[in-house]
């Protein structure tokens, strides 16, 4: 998993699926946000997610924890 994010061409992160707290970040990611790693970490996936999506993300997780699998999207 590591290295698909650190190889990665698009800005990629690894979050904890029961916090949302960051556990790594990849280059390409931090260039376009202009947050340096350290801080980006402080992040959490919940705290920078747009309120009007959060009805969308709140599914996406939950089919995610019921069937393994949930349909992403950007």
């Amino acid at each position: 998993m590591d290295t698909l994010i650190k190889f990665s061409p698009i800005g990629i992160t690894l979050a904890d699926f029961e916090t949302g707290k960051f556990i790594n970040v990849n280059r390409n990611l931090l260039e376009i946000t202009s947050y340096s790693k350290e801080e980006f970490l402080k992040l959490t996936y919940w705290g920078i997610t747009a309120q009007k999506d959060y009805e969308k993300e709140i599914k996406a997780k939950e089919e995610l924890a019921k069937y393994g699998v949930n349909n992403s999207f950007e």
